[in-house]
């Protein structure tokens, strides 16, 4: 994740080398040793950016190095590695943010995606109702496939309140070998409605009698979701 990430080599002859004779390449710019990048120092080449690279893969090769007697390099190195500079980011969150569900035991589940690496399973953790969980639960499962990761209430052996607000925060990081992880925090919450509202009749009583001709007629409408 370092945009000036160093690369280093160790170029080794018994004769000794030739520094004046090292061609490196950098995505597609060639470097010598009269460029302020490159350093050659006790058999290791070392290439020093300038600039900072964007995002994604940086091709870079040996191309050419002599010993002191000229005799040329005997095979070309060449590699590859990634730039990533941006964090890991969510789809999909389920049951959808701010929703209602009619189950007491919903199945909770969210996309977690990386665009240049892929997401460490270890650091992910799942909070739900204060309770943390990582993919060593039976509970928490990650599927690196579609990346997918679904949380069982029944597994957890949970199940939820009718009109409950269930709260969900999530904590990931994605893989990188040199430098720091991207860190990913997201929450969000969803309620449980088994059903609609209920009402009761306050006045007048069922089936009496009224003098009143404005008569007011009252009813407590109830939902531990509240009423729109």
């Amino acid at each position: 994740s370092d945009s000036l990430q160093v690369i280093t080599l160790h170029i080794t002859d018994p004769n000794g080398v030739d520094d004046a004779t090292i061609s490196f390449t950098v995505s597609d710019s060639t470097y010598t040793m009269n460029d302020s990048e490159l350093n050659f120092s006790s058999d290791t080449l070392t290439f020093t950016p300038s600039s900072n690279f964007t995002e994604g893969v940086v091709g870079f090769a040996l191309i050419s190095a002599a010993d002191l007697f000229g005799d040329q390099l005997q095979t070309v190195i060449s590699d590859s590695f990634t730039v990533d500079l941006s964090a890991p980011y969510i789809s999909g969150p389920q049951p959808a943010v701010g929703s209602f569900v009619s189950n007491l035991q919903p199945d909770i589940s969210i996309m977690i995606i990386d665009s240049s690496s892929y997401i460490e399973p270890d650091s992910i953790n799942l909070i739900v109702q204060g309770i943390t969980y990582s993919i060593s639960d039976d509970a928490l499962t990650w599927n690196t496939t579609d990346s997918t990761l679904t949380f069982s209430p029944a597994a957890a052996g949970i199940t939820f309140a009718d009109g409950d607000s269930i709260n969900v925060s999530l904590t990931a990081y994605d893989h990188i070998d040199y430098s720091a992880p991207h860190p990913l925090e997201y929450e969000w919450s969803f309620g449980i409605s088994l059903g609609g509202p209920t009402a009761q009749l306050v006045s007048p009583t069922t089936q009496t009698f009224s003098s009143d001709s404005l008569q007011v007629i009252t009813l407590h409408i109830t939902d531990p979701n509240g009423v729109d």
